[in-house]
């Protein structure tokens, strides 16, 4: 299938997605309070949900790690590769700020940061896998619809948008992923080819684990929780991209 075929079912993809996700809910998403509840609540060295909190450190490491290397691949990629990067540190930020006081109004500087970084993984996906010409029709486009999501979140409580960019944005990189796998079409000469789908991988783990945050509490006996375990996992996924940059570089 042509880049252009492929391009014009994503958008039609986003665009099911968003009129299905109204005439699934039928009016607003609000926000579950139960949420901010997280199994493990430990306190040590008068830092509150400890394990949560530092756990950001991987999220910072792992973006540093990549923009110090971004500037050894093509400019196009180079661009939206540092959004997805700097997004990941200030992910680290916000994420521990929510953490430290889990809340709505704290979870805006986690959610924010999040989009922030999808965006440049969708514009660096799109890169590789639609061509040079899409990326900044993409990365702009999740940026955009990402910051307005969280918008439209903290000033009225309407989580619809923000699923769809999450999670529609996690099945239109896997499309991409796997349609690019099973056509067995080459990337253009010269050009970055990064492994996204271990970071996709690691990105479905992650939220395997969050989901059983109080379940893996109880069966490692109080040692550790989903969600900490969640931080971590996502953060090695950016790592194997950081690795591979890292090789292609060298070359």
């Amino acid at each position: 299938m042509r880049a252009s075929r492929i391009e014009a079912a994503s958008v039609a993809l986003i665009a099911l997605l968003l009129v299905g996700m109204g005439m699934a809910t039928g009016g607003p998403v609000g926000q579950d309070p139960a949420y901010h509840r997280f199994a493990d609540a430990r306190t040590w060295w008068g830092v509150p949900n400890t394990l949560d909190v530092l756990s950001n450190v991987f999220f910072a490491a792992a973006g540093l790690w990549g923009l110090s290397l971004g500037a050894r691949c093509e400019a196009g990629l180079r661009s939206s590769l540092d959004l997805f990067f700097t997004g990941l540190v200030l992910t680290a930020a916000g994420s521990a700020y929510y953490h430290w006081a889990p809340s709505d109004a704290t979870l805006v500087w986690d959610r924010l940061p999040i989009v922030i970084s999808f965006a440049g993984a969708i514009g660096a996906m799109a890169h590789q896998y639609l061509g040079a010409d899409a990326r900044a029709r993409w990365a702009n486009a999740w940026l955009c619809m990402g910051v307005l999501s969280v918008g439209l979140w903290a000033a009225g409580g309407d989580l619809r948008l923000y699923l769809v960019v999450q999670f529609g944005g996690f099945l239109l990189g896997l499309s991409w992923i796997l349609g690019h796998r099973f056509a067995a079409t080459a990337a253009p000469a010269g050009s970055t080819s990064l492994p996204w789908g271990g970071v996709w991988g690691a990105y479905a783990l992650a939220k395997l684990a969050e989901s059983l945050d109080a379940w893996l509490w109880h069966w490692t006996s109080g040692a550790l929780a989903g969600h900490a375990l969640k931080h971590v996992i996502a953060a090695a996924g950016v790592a194997l991209l950081c690795r591979a940059l890292s090789r292609q570089a060298s070359r």
